[in-house]
């Protein structure tokens, strides 16, 4: 096919949780010209839900069409044979439509921690790299930066609780393909960790390409996905509050307990943590929280509707869950 390279990038998947430092990581791999990459692609996860029954919410009904998935493999129909066929087959055409000369693909998608185990079925072939975060830092760093302090973390129950499951029990692979970095190690010594996986990668540095900093920023530059800037983000870490406090201890007593025999963090030290640090007394602040966190939850008087604004645009106007 015309101006389609005969051989497709190799897929590595950077996998953790949000607020984790993968971006950072993302952006001084790409600046080796055998890596390629985009801020966030997502493409991945509503593919590969073709083949799961839970957790999904549609307008056309999820219900029914895990009866009518049932009833397919009921009469022989071998559905996740055909939709994994599928899934790669179209990864391969968006890679290759890229029309990206280079080695790797680095796919870099925080809620692929919730397929991680789906993504080494299909793509065995591919690289994995699990980075991993104290979880304290991880909600520390999602209330004060996309939360502006307020009780916003059980919007990201399901990627401290599902995905922190998957990724500890898929990353204790035995595969030659998986490689486990910790955001702790690499904001020690940045140099020796990228060392570290482009050996893994087995990418000669020596001898490597290196992007201008223009050509990076233009590569990961989106207004759609990925991180954003935030300013005054530290000012507003040494504000949270005790309030806060509770939520994110109430967090740790809940991650899954697949995490902590994973053995990178121990949920004391997490909470030895969390009562050495100083957290404000702001009692007005709290309850403000508490009510605002509860009425989104629960949607009262369409709330969360109005605290996000971008919801009722990312629903198409539906507002009721027809599940």
């Amino acid at each position: 096919m015309k101006g389609r390279r005969s051989m497709i990038p190799t897929p590595v998947f950077l996998i953790s949780l949000p607020r984790s430092g993968s971006t950072w990581i993302q952006r001084e791999l790409v600046r080796f010209d055998p890596i390629y990459s985009l801020p966030e692609p997502w493409y991945l996860l509503p593919l590969t839900y073709l083949n799961r029954v839970e957790q999904t919410f549609t307008p056309y009904s999820s219900l029914t069409y895990s009866r009518a998935l049932k009833e397919l493999k009921i009469r022989g129909v071998d559905t996740q044979g055909i939709f994994d066929r599928a899934i790669v087959a179209a990864s391969k055409e968006v890679i290759s439509s890229l029309n990206a000369d280079c080695r790797y693909f680095l796919d870099k998608t925080p809620r692929y921690a919730h397929i991680s185990g789906d993504l080494m079925r299909l793509f065995p072939d591919a690289k994995f790299i699990f980075l991993w975060r104290d979880p304290v830092d991880v909600a520390t760093s999602i209330m004060s930066t996309w939360g502006g302090g307020l009780d916003t973390l059980f919007k990201y129950d399901i990627d401290f609780i599902d995905g922190l499951r998957e990724m500890s029990i898929v990353s204790q692979s035995s595969s030659e393909n998986v490689l486990n970095l910790t955001y702790e190690d690499f904001l020690a010594a940045p140099e020796d960790m990228i060392k570290d996986v482009m050996s893994f990668l087995d990418i000669d540095i020596e001898t490597s390409i290196v992007r201008p900093d223009a050509i990076v920023r233009d590569m990961l530059k989106s207004e759609l996905v990925g991180d954003q800037t935030y300013t005054g983000a530290e000012r507003v870490k040494d504000q949270l509050s005790r309030g806060n406090r509770k939520n994110i201890i109430r967090l740790m007593n809940r991650l899954p307990e697949e995490f902590w025999s994973f053995g990178r963090y121990s949920k004391q030290d997490c909470l030895d943590k969390i009562d050495s640090r100083t957290w404000k007394l702001k009692p007005i602040h709290d309850f403000i929280s508490w009510v605002a966190a509860f009425s989104y939850r629960h949607n009262l008087y369409g709330f969360s509707n109005l605290f996000n604004k971008r919801r009722e645009h990312e629903l198409g106007g539906v507002n009721k869950m027809l599940d």
